[in-house]
């Protein structure tokens, strides 16, 4: 027989257990509804991924699309699937660079960091320091950076059917002017964004573009080949060409006009520089170069007759205009030579007011400077590989510079003091150009022009 007390005790114990089973369960359940999803997924879960703010250089992650595009520059050269894995190696904005073996295959390129997420390992190792916590890219080694302007896209111009390799504005900045390769130069009206014209008429690519400054509906558009070149004057208000400029053979890579309107220098693969009188349409003279090179850029200064010449091994010739054509006074004509630069140049501006000139160059750098004593007043090391485009706003505080990486974000510098200001992301740039009223910025993409307005006209419509 069993005595009562142990019964009794028994179905106390039974009762004991089945109350605490329930008092777990209804507790699972409250933290269930309490504690957020994501939090018990990393409970439960030691080795899932963690957000995608948190990757770093070296880090592995996962895939996390159901398909993910591997991109070097805008192809695409494999689709990842979801859950391959792979190493970070090199970090830039939104994007990353990794390998990954794809069909059987190894490829590399570039994923964005909202297709992925951080793999954690099932037994992590302590670390000696915390993970740091994600900061916002610095923008530039000294501190107290000031306020970044910001830049905003207010539009689109699609139109050309291949690269556009040049942009510039008129003085009002109610136009802006495009040229590419595609052998068309668009006239656009940027209050609607729309083409107003397309004049067409050269044979090959358009290389160079600018109005005259002082005659708003001139406008000089040079290209061509290496054996067949172009220099075409067009009045954009009656839209017709005015001249076509016998520069022989050799592509015109770069022209300006003089700061009175009455004189056209271009330069290309004739190793010289041609001037042309724009009133009689007229070759005054050429002046061949001191350094025996071809001139893929050149800058005329709006404010005093200098010229800005690209040169070879990254020099950069400041030339006195007056004495271009000075045979016996030749070497008169160079006021300096500009020789920071380590590798080729590859753009060249003068400010709206010529008291700066920018060149920018393989060697990643930019560099400002002050073209009256030909001393360098900042160095900018982009970082990025070679530039493709520099700028300099109209009153000379900015210095937008871009690169040839189409992953390489545009960024605004600082000219004062040389800080990094700001980065944006605005494609495959291989032009850019301020408007000179200080208004709007205009930036190709390939066969796109991106048109952005500036921080101190936002929210105020131009008259």
């Amino acid at each position: 027989s069993v005595h009562p007390a142990t019964t009794i005790n028994r179905s106390s114990r039974t009762l004991f257990t089945t109350g605490f089973c329930r008092l777990v369960n209804m507790l699972n359940a409250l933290l269930r509804l309490v504690v957020p999803c994501s939090l018990v997924l990393t409970l439960a879960h030691a080795g899932s991924p963690l957000p995608a703010a948190e990757i770093q250089e070296g880090d592995r992650v996962t895939i996390t699309s159901e398909t993910a595009e591997l991109k070097a520059g805008k192809r695409v050269v494999a689709v990842a699937r979801r859950g391959q894995e792979c190493r970070v190696e090199k970090l830039s904005g939104t994007w990353l660079l990794t390998t990954l073996r794809v069909d059987g295959k190894s490829h590399r390129g570039w994923l964005h960091r909202d297709a992925v997420a951080l793999i954690t390992a099932l037994e992590p190792k302590p670390r000696t320091t915390p993970r740091k916590q994600p900061q916002p890219q610095p923008r530039s080694a000294q501190p107290g950076r000031s306020e970044a302007p910001i830049i905003k896209q207010i539009g689109t111009l699609r139109g050309h059917a291949g690269d556009v390799f040049c942009v510039t504005f008129s003085a009002d900045g109610k136009t802006a002017v495009s040229g590419g390769d595609d052998r068309t130069i668009i006239v656009w009206d940027t209050d609607d964004h729309k083409p107003v014209t397309v004049l067409t008429g050269h044979k090959r690519r358009v290389r160079c573009l600018q109005f005259s400054p002082v005659m708003d509906v001139i406008l000089a558009s040079g290209g061509g080949q290496v054996s067949d070149g172009e220099l075409k004057l067009w009045n954009v208000k009656e839209q017709r060409l005015v001249a076509d400029l016998p520069v022989g053979e050799t592509e015109v890579t770069s022209l300006g006009f003089s700061a009175d309107g009455t004189r056209l220098f271009s330069a290309g693969w004739n190793q010289s520089i041609a001037i042309w009188d724009v009133i009689t349409t007229r070759l005054r003279g050429t002046a061949r170069t001191s350094f025996g090179e071809i001139v893929n850029f050149l800058s005329v200064s709006p404010r005093e007759e200098t010229i800005a010449v690209e040169g070879k091994q990254g020099l950069v010739f400041l030339q006195d205009a007056e004495h271009l054509l000075d045979a016996e006074n030749s070497t008169r004509s160079t006021q300096h030579v500009l020789a920071e630069h380590k590798k080729s140049v590859t753009a060249i501006c003068f400010s709206h007011d010529g008291r700066l000139l920018a060149t920018g160059s393989e060697d990643a750098t930019a560099i400002v400077w002050d073209p009256k004593t030909g001393e360098p007043v900042h160095r900018f090391d982009t970082k990025n590989g070679p530039l493709s485009a520099i700028g300099l706003s109209p009153d000379g505080q900015w210095l937008l510079t871009a690169n040839r990486n189409p992953t390489a974000p545009l960024k605004i510098w600082n000219v004062a003091d040389g800080r990094l200001l700001g980065e944006h992301d605005a494609g495959r740039v291989l032009a850019v150009a301020f408007s000179p009223d200080g208004q709007l910025l205009a930036t190709s993409d390939g066969a796109d022009v991106r048109l952005w307005s500036l921080p101190f006209t936002a929210g105020r419509r131009r008259r």
